[in-house]
């Protein structure tokens, strides 16, 4: 995965092969909230971990994970843009 030509993330070919078997019965939602944790950094290392716990915090930390994972892959680029 990358932005403007540089790596920033990675997925498994098993993640990306599940993506699209799933593609058409998924709750897009859950596969926004879920994304983050199956990304690698470009070194192989996770930048997310699973979260565990209540439910209401659980989302709320993968929303945040989407949301941090978003603006490092190609947010920063775009808003620099935007300047």
């Amino acid at each position: 995965m990358a932005c403007r030509g540089t790596g920033k993330f990675k997925i498994t070919g098993s993640y990306f092969k599940e993506l699209g078997e799933t593609y058409d019965s998924q709750n897009p939602i859950y596969t926004l909230r879920t994304f983050a944790e199956n990304v690698s950094n470009m070194d192989g290392t996770k930048p997310y971990d699973s979260l565990e716990g209540g439910m209401l915090g659980v989302l709320a930390g993968e929303m945040d994970y989407f949301k941090d994972f978003s603006r490092k892959w190609y947010g920063n680029e775009l808003s620099a843009d935007a300047e």
